[in-house]
C-alpha cells in the first residue's frame, strides 16, 4: 500500500511508493543517522550540500562528484550513500540556497514595523539581492538549472521554493491581520507572487532582463500590491474597439 510521505505545498500528496514497513524502517535509519551526526558534529549530507554550495558560487555548478567529495572530505561512497546522483545533490543545493536566502529575508523584513512595508521587503528583495556578485553568482546557478531539474523531478523542484511561498502567504495575513486590506485568496496569491518573482529574478540570472534591479523590484512591487487586493471576483469591463474613421 501506498503510504503519504508528505504532503506538496500546491496540489496533491506525494504517496510513498512502498509498504508501510519500508517507510517505517527507513524513518528509523533516517533518525538513527541523524543522533549520529549529532553526536559526532559531522554530517556528511551536510557537509557535501555546503561543499556543494562553496563549488557552485566558484565555478556556477561545473564540477565532478568526485571534486565535490573532495572538496567535502568524505570518500566517494559516502556521497552515494546519501546522493543518488549529482543532480540530486544540486536540488538539496537549490533547496539551501532558498531557505539560506528566506531566513536572511525575513531578519531584514523584521526591521520594518509596518505589515505592508515587511512584504514590499519580502516581494522586493530576491530582485533587488541580485546586484550582490554573490547573490548573482547564485542566481546564475539556479537560472541554469532550474528548468533540468524540474523535468528530472518536477514534485521536489516545485517544493524547493516553497519556504519562498510560505514567507510571502504569512507576510500577505499579517497585512489582513493589521490593516482593513483582505487578500482575495492568500495561499494561490503567495503562489503566483513567488512564480512572478522567480522568473524574473532568473532572468536577471540569465542577462535577459532589459530593466535594472531597481526598476524590476519597484515595478513588481507595485503590479502586486495592487493585485492582492483586489476585489474578489470583480469582473473586469470590456474595452469597446474603436472605430477607425471612415
Amino acid at each position: 500500500m501506498a503510504v503519504a510521505a508528505r504532503s506538496q505545498e500546491v496540489g496533491a500528496e506525494a504517496p510513498w511508493p512502498g509498504k508501510r514497513w519500508e517507510l517505517r524502517s527507513a524513518l528509523r535509519a533516517g533518525r538513527r543517522a541523524r543522533d549520529a551526526s549529532r553526536r559526532t558534529g559531522r554530517d556528511p549530507a551536510v557537509q557535501l550540500i555546503r561543499a556543494g554550495q562553496a563549488l557552485v558560487l566558484e565555478g556556477e555548478g561545473q564540477f565532478t562528484v568526485r571534486q565535490l567529495a573532495d572538496r567535502a572530505g568524505v570518500a566517494l561512497q559516502t556521497f552515494y550513500r546519501h546522493f543518488g546522483s549529482k543532480d540530486e545533490l544540486l536540488l538539496a543545493v537549490l533547496e539551501e540556497n532558498v531557505e539560506d536566502g528566506v531566513e536572511e529575508m525575513e531578519a531584514i523584513a523584521a526591521r520594518e514595523t509596518d505589515p505592508v512595508e515587511q512584504l514590499r521587503v519580502v516581494v522586493q528583495l530576491p530582485i533587488l539581492m541580485s546586484t550582490e556578485p554573490e547573490a548573482y553568482r547564485r542566481l546564475r546557478f539556479h537560472a541554469r538549472e532550474r528548468l533540468p531539474l524540474s523535468e528530472l523531478d518536477p514534485a521536489e523542484s516545485e517544493l524547493a521554493f516553497a519556504p519562498y511561498r510560505r514567507i510571502v502567504e504569512d507576510h500577505i495575513r499579517r497585512v489582513d491581520r493589521a490593516t482593513s486590506r483582505v487578500a482575495a485568496a492568500p495561499a494561490r496569491d503567495a503562489d503566483l507572487v513567488m512564480r512572478l518573482v522567480v522568473a524574473y529574478a532568473h532572468a536577471i540570472g540569465i542577462g535577459a532582463l532589459p530593466w535594472s534591479a531597481d526598476e524590476c523590484a519597484d515595478h513588481l512591487w507595485e503590479f502586486c500590491r495592487a493585485a492582492l487586493w483586489r476585489t474578489p471576483g470583480a469582473a473586469v469591463e470590456p474595452v469597446e474597439p474603436v472605430e477607425s474613421g471612415a
